[in-house]
C-alpha cells in the first residue's frame, strides 16, 4: 500500500511539473495571478505551429524603470535578446520614451515608457527558443532568430494591433548574423561553403547580395547603410592570426591591422581594434581610416562591448575591472571569466585619446554586469546594454 502512494505521489508531482514547464514555455513568466489562471487555452486539439499566438495582457504592467532621476537603470527582470530605442517616423531622431525589446525563449514583445515605468506586452504570439532579435528603427518590424542548430530559423514579423497574433514569415538558408539600419533594411549573413552577404527592405523586400566571402568563418560588423562601410574579420582566437577587411560598396580592402585574437568595431570615420599586435600583450587601438593612424588608447576593451557616438568623436565602453589574462579573448567568449565591468568614456582627437573612467557597474548598482549588445540612442543621451549573466536590459543616462 505505501509503494502505491508513494508511486501515485510521484505522478502527480511529475504532472505538476510539466504542466509548469509547459506554461513557462508558450506564455512566459506570468504577469499576474489572474493571467496565470486564464493563459492556458487547451483548443481542439488542431496541430499548432512555432509561432503560436497568446492572448495579450488585459493591462499595462510596471517595469523595473524607475521615474527617479537615477542615472543607472535596470529595465527588465526578464532576459532579452534584442531592444531598440523607438525612432518615429520622419523624424531621425529618438524620442528617448519609449523601449522595445523580446523576452528570451519566448520571442513575446514588450514595450516600456521610461516616462512613467509602465510596461506593455504588445504581441503574445511565441517564437519558441528565441535566441536573437533586432527591431526596425520605429518598432514597426521585427527581426527574431530561434532555435539551434539545423532547427535554427529567422523570422521577420509585423507588429500589428495588440490583439492581433505577429505577422511573419521566414528568411531562407541558413543566416548566421543580422541587423536592421535606421533606414528600414535587413543585412544579413548566410553561410554555405562560402559567406553570402545580403541585404532587402522590410518586410518582404526582394534580397539582394552586396558580397561574397571567401571564407565561412568570419565575424561581420555591419555598418548603418546596406553600401558601408562594413568589417570582417575571422572569427577570434588567441591562438590565431586575424586580418581586418573593410567592405564598402561592394569592394573589400584589407585594412593594416592584424593580430593575434583580433577583435574590431566601427567608431564613425575610424576603427577600434584589441589584440595582440606585434608580439605586444593584449591592447586597444583606434586606427584612422583616413589619415591611415593608429594610435594606442590607455584603456583595453572588448570592441564588441563599446559603441560610438554618431555626431561626436566620442567611444563609450564597458570595460572589466580584471586585468587581461592569458587566453583572452577566448576565456571570456566561452564565459570562464566573472567579473564586472567599469563604463569607460574615450574623447578621440587628432593627436590623443582621452579616457575617463565614469561609472563602476558593481559599486553602483551592487551586483555583477558584464555588458554586452551595447548601443547609443541616435540623441546620444542614453547607453543602453545587457547584462550577459542574466539577459536583462539596462540604461545610463549619458547626459543627466
Amino acid at each position: 500500500m505505501k509503494r502505491l502512494l508513494i508511486l501515485l505521489g510521484s505522478i502527480i508531482i511529475l504532472i505538476l511539473l510539466v504542466v509548469v514547464w509547459a506554461y513557462v514555455m508558450f506564455f512566459g513568466t506570468p504577469e499576474s495571478v489572474d493571467e496565470l489562471l486564464t493563459d492556458f487555452n487547451f483548443g481542439d486539439g488542431s496541430p499548432t505551429n512555432s509561432l503560436a499566438p497568446v492572448p495579450p495582457d488585459t493591462g499595462a504592467g510596471v517595469s523595473t524603470a524607475t521615474s527617479t532621476p537615477n542615472r543607472l537603470r535596470q529595465l527588465t527582470t526578464r532576459p532579452v535578446v534584442g531592444f531598440r530605442e523607438l525612432v518615429p517616423a520622419g523624424t531621425g531622431t529618438s524620442t528617448g520614451s519609449r523601449v522595445r525589446y523580446v523576452e528570451a525563449g519566448t520571442g513575446h514583445i514588450y514595450e516600456i515608457n521610461l516616462d512613467n515605468a509602465i510596461e506593455e506586452r504588445l504581441s503574445g504570439t511565441t517564437v519558441f527558443e528565441a535566441f536573437r532579435a533586432d527591431f526596425s528603427a520605429d518598432g514597426q518590424y521585427v527581426v527574431i532568430q530561434s532555435g539551434y542548430g539545423t532547427t535554427k530559423t529567422t523570422t521577420i514579423g509585423t507588429l500589428g494591433e495588440a490583439s492581433e497574433p505577429l505577422r511573419q514569415f521566414t528568411l531562407s538558408g541558413p543566416v548566421t548574423d543580422f541587423q536592421v539600419t535606421t533606414g528600414g533594411e535587413l543585412l544579413y549573413a548566410v553561410r554555405g561553403q562560402t559567406t553570402s552577404l545580403h541585404a532587402m527592405t522590410l518586410p518582404r523586400g526582394a534580397s539582394r547580395i552586396l558580397y561574397t566571402l571567401p571564407f565561412r568563418d568570419v565575424v561581420v560588423v555591419w555598418g548603418d547603410t546596406a553600401s558601408g562601410p562594413h568589417l570582417v574579420y575571422p572569427k577570434p582566437s588567441y591562438l590565431l592570426e586575424g586580418y581586418l577587411y573593410e567592405l564598402t560598396n561592394g569592394r573589400l580592402k584589407r585594412l593594416p591591422l592584424e593580430g593575434y585574437g583580433l577583435t574590431a568595431v566601427l567608431a564613425g570615420s575610424r576603427v577600434a581594434a584589441s589584440g595582440q599586435f606585434d608580439q605586444v600583450p593584449y591592447e586597444s587601438l583606434i586606427f584612422d581610416t583616413a589619415r591611415q593612424t593608429t594610435g594606442v588608447v590607455p584603456a583595453v576593451f572588448l570592441p564588441e562591448k563599446c559603441a560610438a557616438a554618431l555626431t561626436t568623436d566620442t567611444l563609450w565602453c564597458a570595460v572589466s575591472n580584471q586585468e587581461v589574462a592569458f587566453g583572452f579573448p577566448d576565456s571570456w567568449y566561452r564565459g570562464d571569466l566573472k567579473d564586472s565591468d567599469s563604463l569607460v568614456k574615450i574623447e578621440v582627437t587628432e593627436t590623443a585619446y582621452e579616457t575617463s573612467y565614469v561609472l563602476d557597474l558593481l559599486a553602483y548598482s551592487g551586483r555583477l554586469v558584464d555588458a554586452v549588445d551595447v548601443l547609443i540612442n541616435s540623441s546620444e543621451d542614453r547607453f543602453y546594454f545587457k547584462n550577459r549573466y542574466d539577459g536583462t536590459l539596462w540604461m545610463y543616462a549619458l547626459n543627466e
